[in-house]
């Protein structure tokens, strides 16, 4: 059995048409076979599973990414009060021995509170 150019197997992907607001068959040549139909590579379905499924995983670390922020920057008010209160603990309960601490803590609540570094000596 011998083929001939004129057995060229087209995609079986049915596309909408802009011009004629209609659908009609895909313009490229088969190139895989899936599920006994003939697709080019642009309507592959493993292909676009596959490129779906890349697509999906750099969106969720995207979301973890931008979950993560949001979660610390809903525990931003709660760790400054935290931060307060500790240095008054540590100031009332140890005296000021270790200044480096408190200078952190200090420095800390006042870039928390917007202040720059200088305002808050």
């Amino acid at each position: 059995m011998s083929t001939s150019a004129n057995d060229v197997v087209m995609c079986s992907e049915r596309v909408y048409d802009k011009i004629s607001k209609g659908f009609s068959q895909c313009r490229y040549k088969g190139k895989v076979v899936r599920n006994g139909k003939q697709y080019c590579g642009l309507h592959d379905p493993v292909k676009i599973e596959e490129k779906d499924a890349a697509k999906q995983a750099r969106w969720e670390i995207e979301w973890e990414a931008d979950r993560k922020k949001y979660a610390l920057r809903a525990a931003g008010p709660g760790l400054l009060e935290a931060c307060k209160a500790a240095l008054t603990l540590h100031l009332w309960e140890a005296g000021a021995h270790n200044q480096t601490i408190i200078w952190q803590i200090e420095a800390a609540i006042a870039k928390a509170e917007g202040e720059t570094s200088e305002t808050s000596r």
